[in-house]
């Protein structure tokens, strides 16, 4: 039996939905195609067995492990082999995938060196388990990228994959019957994406700095599993828009884009993204979230910053009251007795507390700044209603810059565009904001 070297635990979840037409991935699929029916004397019934399934399942798979290897030669594939995970009819599968192939495929790859799997299991005792795990190795890396020279601009996103994804409150996707709402929004998403696919989204970074970025994301993956990437993968440009709690009116941020896994905090790490070659500028939209949720409530909205606590609780950080007024509206704050709900509250590990000070007197510090976080604490999903208000701005942001034949890189409420576009940037952001929340928005150009 092979031993496999790595961390199983350095993995991204399988995509049904990578794809290419690409001549180069096509005259891979043939050649591991013919090999697949010789395997064990594999047999097509003639009329029966359409070819374009078992080519599909294997394209696939070589590009999930193709763009795996990309991002780290070390990072896996988890790949579930539940064939309830292909047999279920819903709008967010790929039905050219099956099990009456995937299974033998991957016997095949196996079994002819082409890959490295670590079989899944379920734990009952634990109510646990893995699913299965892939990597390619050298021969097929060989194959991929020597014999058939693929690279990362050879691969997207499948055309008919669902785009408007709808999740209920444990996470899972749900289905949902289209409306006018949805076929619109999914219509101005592929313009979008249709528009990303045709540009060129680089990534000019010094190697040192580029190192220090991969392996801030591999170690986020291994702790947190919060970046599912692993690493910055240059293959994934097209975007989706994620609603949550069942409702369409809950969440609907736009997520996918490579650009959106930069780190920009302990590492400023999106100065050096580019656009066409051409360097970028970043504009912000400041306190967005506090204004959407004073202007929610018919309160003044305030023209200080909503996160200096200057008079409050001094030398505070100011990403740090950020991320604070966010585990606020989620929740996870009960704001009658001032207390967390669960003890103990783990303080952020990237918030930085002024010397002497708690993360709950933080926490107190912008109650007393803004009261009117009391009373939207008592509702449910807040948080999920102000990202879907800083959503449909993010979309008609996106939509009138492609009328001025500007493209640029959504990170929900900031906006990336080349430098040349600052000013077309500004002028839209300002303009969409004060129709939707009435008053001009405090921009931050980073």
């Amino acid at each position: 039996m092979t031993t496999i070297r790595g961390d199983l635990n350095f993995s991204r979840p399988f995509d049904q939905h990578l794809w290419s037409d690409h001549r180069h991935v096509n005259a891979l699929i043939e050649r591991l195609y013919d090999d697949f029916l010789n395997y064990k004397q594999y047999l097509r019934k003639p009329g029966k067995t359409k070819e374009a399934t078992p080519k599909a399942t294997l394209k696939v798979i070589c590009l999930n492990l193709f763009s795996a290897w990309r991002v780290n030669p070390t990072f896996f594939t988890a790949i579930s082999c539940n064939t309830r995970d292909y047999s279920r009819h819903t709008r967010y599968r790929n039905t050219q995938i099956t099990t009456r192939y995937l299974f033998p495929i991957l016997d095949f790859l196996v079994e002819n060196g082409l890959i490295y799997r670590a079989k899944g299991y379920y734990d009952r005792g634990n109510n646990g388990g893995k699913v299965t795990r892939i990597i390619a190795t050298g021969e097929l890396n060989h194959l991929m990228n020597d014999t058939y020279h693929l690279n990362g601009d050879m691969i997207e996103r499948h055309p008919h994959s669902e785009q408007i994804i709808l999740k209920d409150k444990d996470k899972r996707c749900i289905e949902y019957d289209d409306t006018e709402k949805t076929v619109l929004m999914r219509r101005n998403l592929a313009d979008i994406n249709q528009a990303l696919a045709s540009t060129c989204i680089g990534f000019n970074a010094p190697p040192d700095i580029r190192k220090e970025i991969d392996e801030l994301l591999k170690q986020d993956t291994l702790a947190y599993q919060k970046n599912s990437q692993g690493g910055l993968d240059f293959t994934r440009k097209s975007l989706t828009r994620i609603f949550n709690n069942s409702s369409f009116t809950q969440g609907g941020r736009f997520y996918g884009g490579w650009w959106q896994s930069v780190p920009n905090r302990r590492i400023k790490g999106r100065q050096y993204i580019t656009i066409d070659d051409q360097k970028t500028v970043e504009i912000d939209y400041g306190g967005m979230q506090v204004m959407l949720l004073y202007h929610q409530l018919g309160k003044e909205i305030p023209t200080d910053d909503p996160y200096d606590l200057t008079g409050f609780l001094e030398g505070t950080d100011r990403q740090s009251v950020k991320k604070a007024f966010f585990h606020l509206i989620f929740g996870e704050y009960d704001h009658r007795t001032r207390s967390p709900k669960r003890k103990p509250m783990k303080c952020p590990k990237d918030v930085i507390l002024p010397k002497g000070a708690t993360y709950e007197i933080l926490l107190n510090a912008l109650l007393e700044k803004h009261k009117v976080l009391e009373t939207c604490m008592a509702s449910d999903n807040i948080a999920t209603q102000l990202q879907y208000r800083d959503s449909v701005i993010a979309e008609e942001v996106l939509l009138r810059l492609l009328e001025r034949n500007i493209i640029a890189l959504p990170i929900h409420d900031s906006f990336i565009v080349k430098a040349e576009h600052r000013d077309d940037l500004i002028t839209v952001m300002t303009e969409v904001f004060i129709k939707h929340v009435g008053v001009v928005p405090v921009l931050k150009v980073e």
